[in-house]
């Protein structure tokens, strides 16, 4: 799988500040769903993703789930596979942008720091090197 960034800061971050921000920028240009320790953020039924925060002693994790799709367009894609995926990403574009845009919110608002992680079998990989 490779590489992921892995948010982190030690700003105080709650949904509910996070939720506000999202709202104050983008307004009704986006659609915004609160839960206890999540924020999902749609802008359509192809681009969206959800924010998780894990607070670890003085330290917030900041986690992106960007394989959320909405029901129907799973359906899509496991009915019509890569021709299906095709026609979508040309209806809809592509979800770089606005992933970007999701994370510059977080990066200008709190003291975040990002690391690269490896996840998937280079993280098992990583795994046997540290024993060496």
């Amino acid at each position: 799988m490779g590489k992921i960034q892995q948010l982190f800061t030690k700003d105080n971050i709650t949904i509910a500040q996070l939720e506000k921000l999202y709202k104050d920028k983008y307004g009704d240009t986006f659609k915004f769903k609160a839960k206890n320790m999540s924020l999902t953020i749609e802008k359509n039924a192809y681009h969206l993703t959800t924010i998780y925060l894990q607070k670890n002693a003085d330290i917030t994790f900041i986690t992106f789930d960007e394989e959320d799709v909405s029901w129907w367009i799973k359906m899509l894609v496991k009915s019509f596979g890569l021709i299906g995926s095709l026609i979508l990403g040309l209806i809809y574009g592509k979800a770089d942008e606005f992933y970007e845009d999701v994370q510059s919110v977080i990066k200008a608002n709190y003291s975040v720091e990002v690391e690269e992680v490896n996840v998937g079998l280079s993280a098992i990989g990583d795994m046997f090197k540290k024993k060496s």
